[in-house]
């Protein structure tokens, strides 16, 4: 059995987020707390990625953003922040012109990778490229030393 923390990386995130808006200090001595807890969530997620293949995912999309499209957007960034919060998706970002998203995502299979893609609800607007990755470094992955 994995452990899958969706619902608390999420509440974290948000409150994270809460005290930077409202007040720096608070969020450090926050961030400090929960250091440990973070690594141990980090541990947890290398451990259910490691048999598991990085894939290179870059969508196309379309050159006129329809109001089918527009509508869906909000639904789509709930997905990604969901999958992100999975392990599913590393990383997401979008081009400057909007007209590219690139993802790294995690998968058993190229199978399973279509099924992730498929989940998304902006897929009958994007085209995917996907190309499967010897590796995938970042710096979340990264020990971080505390100086106190």
């Amino acid at each position: 059995m994995s452990f899958r923390p969706t619902l608390f990386l999420l509440l974290i995130r948000n409150f994270s987020y809460f005290l930077l808006v409202n007040n720096q200090t608070s969020r450090t001595h926050f961030t400090q707390q929960f250091a440990p807890l973070t690594r141990i969530i980090s541990d947890c997620r290398r451990k259910d990625t490691e048999m598991k293949n990085a894939y290179m995912v870059e969508f196309e999309l379309p050159e006129e953003f329809t109001e089918e499209f527009m509508a869906l957007i909000p639904r789509q960034r709930f997905m990604i922040n969901q999958m992100l919060a999975d392990g599913i998706i590393q990383n997401y970002s979008l081009s400057l012109d909007r007209s590219r998203l690139w993802a790294v995502m995690i998968a058993e299979s190229e199978f399973s990778l279509m099924e992730e893609i498929e989940r998304m609800p902006l897929i009958d607007y994007m085209v995917p490229d996907i190309s499967q990755l010897m590796f995938h470094n970042s710096s979340m992955e990264v020990m971080q030393f505390s100086l106190n």
